[in-house]
Order: C-alpha cells, then structure tokens, then sequence
C-alpha cells in the first residue's frame, strides 16, 4: 500500500474470491464497487449467522438498500468509505487524496450497541472511523 499517510504492506492475511468458502461470519465488510452489490448479495445471505452484520463501505447511497432485497435488514448497517486510491497495479494501491475513514450505523438512524463492537475493531487497526 502506497499512502500520503505512509506505505505499509499487508502480510499474513487469508483470503479467498470464493463467498462459500467462509463460515458463519460476526461481520461482512461489502468492499466491492457499487455495481457488483446484486452480483454478491446472494452469496453473502447464504454464509450468514441469526446475528451476522454486513457493512456496506461504498462510495454510493443505494448499496444498504439493495443488500436488504436479498438479506434481511437486521443483519445489514448502513456504511460508507471515503478515499481517493487506485489500483497502481497488481497488489500494489495508491492512496493519494484526503485522510480517508469509514463511517457507519443503523439504518434507521438509531444509536444501538451493537455498533460499538465494530469502532473498537476499527480503533485497534488504526481506521478512522465515526459512528
């Protein structure tokens, strides 16, 4: 990662493009662009828990919405992101405008604890984050 807020590189992670391979998630980060939201919503209902989140962290207003069509709205909070990065090339992102952060809550506007959980997570990695 290549930051105006320093470069670091991200090690000892495990991944995988394949949404069935993870099992009964606490919380979804929805990171993909706005239009994909449709393409895996489906896949996201079907590893969810009774009490799993899904946090939606894209740039547009519609991504909650389209989320709850397919997976129910006790399980979906509102969420957005706000950095200006690129792709610089395979494995490489450039972040290079405003001091990005992540902000998210109830759908309905309400302040429940449930939130709190999910800042103390962002808190420990550093991510500015607001409630």
């Amino acid at each position: 990662m290549k930051s105006i807020k320093g470069d670091f590189t991200v090690r000892d992670i495990r991944i995988t493009d394949k949404i069935g391979e993870i099992v009964s998630p606490d919380l979804v980060l929805v990171c993909v662009k706005a239009w994909q939201i449709r393409e895996v919503r489906s896949g996201i209902a079907g590893i969810l828990h009774e009490d799993s989140l899904v946090l939606p962290l894209q740039n547009g207003v519609t991504a909650a919405d389209e989320l709850c069509e397919v997976i129910s709205r006790k399980n979906v909070i509102g969420g957005l992101c706000r950095i200006i990065s690129k792709i610089e090339s395979p494995g490489v992102i450039s972040h290079f405008g405003v001091n990005p952060f992540i902000a998210f809550g109830e759908t309905e506007g309400s302040a429940t604890v449930r939130l709190h959980p999910i800042k103390e997570i962002f808190d420990r990695a550093g991510i500015d984050s607001r409630i």
